[in-house]
């Protein structure tokens, strides 16, 4: 979500002051209820203050995690406690997590949510918990290489409004798993449940070891504090999902970054392919959450020889 892009109208209004407004009648604004008090503005963090502590703190979290991480896999040589419990809790709240995602964006299926939420958790954690990440990772005698982990420092990673939870799930567990401490930037229209479910991962993690301030979440984004958390010095790596203004916004502000976003995937489907299961397969994963992947198929191209029967 970055300037130029005008597909946020009212991201203002989501994130106004709770309570009575000029012109309002007395009603709240849509997008507040059941939050609890509002916090002060400084408190806010999406607020230039809040968005230094949230820096600050990520920033003095990050050395002390990848040093106990260090220390625990040179001992035992298996991930950290609070690296297990970040998937768990994250697989547990699932379902609910899908169903905040579906409620507040308006996007997809809760069910489709509920097994993206399960896959960007204990899927990726299954696929990168016994990946090293410090110290020695190979050694290439022959050409003399030396390769050594080593965390980047502070990553912002950019979540979208089609996959908010499953996005900031994973993104969270890559960023802990390489030593490294983020901070989730979502998009205006799935800011709450972006945020909630970075509260899962954090309030489990914490309980089992994790450094405060390690994780953390633009509870009011703008597309300004965005901007500007990506600018920042203490800003290491971007991680961004989205749209192509957004990610080509990652991409210029001369920081490593990695932008993903939707692509027009054809699928081929040859004469020698099962022709019905490839058929089927392409519409289950078309339809899968209203199509909200990235990585969904746009296009379908067959061999001339089968192409009536695919149809």
């Amino acid at each position: 979500f970055m300037p130029g892009n005008e597909q946020y109208p009212g991201a203002k209004r989501r994130f106004a002051k709770k309570g009575p407004t000029k012109g309002s009648g007395g009603k709240r604004r849509r997008g507040l209820e059941g939050r609890g008090p509002t916090p002060k503005a400084e408190d806010r963090v999406g607020h230039p203050r809040a968005r230094a502590k949230a820096r600050a703190e990520a920033r003095a979290a990050q050395p002390t995690h990848a040093k106990r991480l260090e220390q625990a896999r040179a001992r035992i040589g298996v991930p950290a406690d609070h690296e297990i419990v970040c998937g768990r809790n994250a697989v547990a709240e699932a379902a609910r997590l899908g169903q905040l995602a579906h409620e507040e964006t308006g996007f997809g299926f809760p069910l489709h949510k509920k097994l993206k939420n399960e896959f960007a958790s204990r899927n990726v954690w299954e696929y990168i918990k016994d990946t090293p990440t410090c110290g020695v990772l190979s050694h290439d005698k022959e050409r003399k290489i030396i390769e050594i982990g080593a965390p980047v420092g502070v990553i912002v990673a950019l979540t979208p409004s089609t996959n908010p939870t499953s996005t900031a799930i994973f993104k969270s567990l890559i960023s802990v798993k390489a030593r490294n401490a983020v901070i989730v930037a979502p998009h205006p229209s799935a800011a709450n449940c972006t945020a909630e479910a970075v509260r899962v991962i954090v309030e489990a993690g914490e309980k089992a070891g994790m450094p405060p301030g390690l994780v953390s979440c633009l509870e009011h984004p703008t597309i300004e504090g965005t901007t500007e958390l990506m600018s920042h010095y203490a800003t290491s790596m971007i991680l961004a999902t989205g749209g192509p203004g957004m990610v080509k916004a990652a991409h210029s502000k001369g920081k490593p970054a990695l932008g993903v976003g939707p692509g027009n995937v054809p699928a081929y489907v040859d004469r020698t392919a099962h022709i019905a299961k490839a058929a089927r397969m392409i519409v289950e994963s078309k339809s899968f959450d209203c199509s909200t992947i990235c990585a969904t198929e746009q296009a379908v191209i067959a061999d001339a020889p089968i192409a009536e029967r695919l149809k």
